[in-house]
């Protein structure tokens, strides 16, 4: 094999190699105009003692010129929510926020999921199907003083100094069934096909 080539493949393989590390944490995203400067930063909530998986951590911000770069995350196994803005890009603003906290259990069947933007018909009527004639139940576990804007007690306030680590305490679970996303008993023996009326 001739040098030229080697150098070319090898060129190639470090494009390549740099091109899927790039991807890998997000250089390659474009970021949108005026975003601010964002500053790494997590919130562990804790729920009867216990981290909290599986909760939607939602910040909002203090500064009204911030809130239209939406906030927040999911915590892990761990309780652990690494925060992003618009969900993908890590960190958040500088400022002092309020914080809510949602999670909602399911059971029964499983609760049909939104095929998405590009659904085809067929896939939107399998979806109303499911859940026209399902039998779910949806439950909220935290408590409604922590879910809502005007009535949560919970803050952080991030710094660019950092660190930006907080924990946060949800109290004890409870068990609200969310009437509007559950099932409705009986809806099975009624359904109508979407569109037909």
């Amino acid at each position: 094999m001739n040098r030229k080539l080697m150098t070319k493949q090898k060129t190639f393989s470090c494009l390549t190699l740099a091109c899927l590390f790039g991807s890998l944490l997000g250089c390659g995203e474009p970021r949108p105009d005026g975003m601010p400067t964002l500053y790494p930063a997590s919130v562990t909530v804790v729920q009867d003692g216990k981290p909290l998986a599986d909760a939607s951590v939602t910040l909002i911000p203090t500064d009204t010129s911030l809130a239209r770069w939406p906030m927040g995350g999911v915590t892990d196994a761990q309780g652990v929510a690494k925060l992003k803005t618009y969900m993908k890009f890590d960190g958040v603003p500088a400022d002092s926020f309020k914080v809510t906290v949602n999670k909602s259990v399911t059971t029964g069947d499983e609760k049909p999921v939104h095929p998405g933007v590009g659904a085809t018909p067929q896939q939107l009527s399998e979806y109303d199907r499911a859940m026209k004639t399902g039998s779910f139940q949806v439950t909220k576990v935290v408590a409604a003083k922590f879910r809502l804007p005007n009535t949560t007690p919970l803050s952080v306030d991030v710094s660019s100094a950092g660190p930006n680590d907080f924990s946060l305490d949800v109290g004890a679970a409870v068990s609200e069934k969310d009437a509007a996303a559950s099932s409705r008993p009986g809806a099975a023996a009624e359904y109508q096909p979407m569109g037909e009326q």
